[in-house]
């Protein structure tokens, strides 16, 4: 990426130059594709580098998505969790810095899109998520504000933010939401 701008100027060189033109940039094209191609190869990608991304989900909309075994854990472990909760008749919502990916799974289960791009803090201290939640009646939240190698340890100030809106903490096989 930071040599690209040279690939405009190669044809021109090209054209232009002479012999010992020609072959600086032949030169310089062999030692750069090569590189390129390695480090796009170890780049790294939300959860890992693109040759450690060997899993897929099990939910059908992320059939041509890759990922690292632990996020697929929780993708599947999440899915089965929501199943299980709408088929009880709980609706379920998905909150925090880190749902993108579960909000889309499951459309209007989204409580706020802005929170996406928030931190933690500014996402329980906002009015908006209190008077959103208080109006539920039987609803499980899931707030995601970290990826899955990160996510089981909520913090005491998430647990008491929902714990004092009435709801109560629900860890059940690797998944944590709060559920009312």
């Amino acid at each position: 990426m930071k040599s690209s701008f040279l690939f405009v100027l190669f044809p021109v060189i090209l054209v232009n130059g002479g012999v010992n033109s020609r072959k600086i940039i032949i030169t310089l094209l062999l030692i750069i594709v090569p590189f390129s191609f390695i480090e796009k190869i170890n780049a790294v990608y939300e959860d890992g580098r693109l040759y450690q991304l060997g899993q897929t989900p099990g939910h059908e909309l992320l059939h041509p998505i890759r990922t690292t075994q632990s996020r697929k854990l929780f993708l599947d472990k999440v899915d089965k969790e929501v199943d299980h909760l709408k088929n009880e008749g709980i609706q379920v919502y998905f909150y925090g810095n880190k749902s993108q990916i579960l909000s889309y799974l499951y459309p209007g289960s989204a409580l706020d899109s802005t929170s996406f791009f928030q931190t933690s803090d500014s996402l329980l201290n906002s009015d908006f998520l209190q008077q959103k939640i208080e109006g539920f009646d039987k609803a499980a939240i899931f707030f995601i504000d970290n990826y899955p190698d990160r996510i089981q340890n909520s913090t005491l100030q998430i647990d008491q933010f929902f714990k004092e809106s009435g709801y109560a903490k629900i860890k059940k096989k690797g998944v944590i939401y709060f559920s009312k």
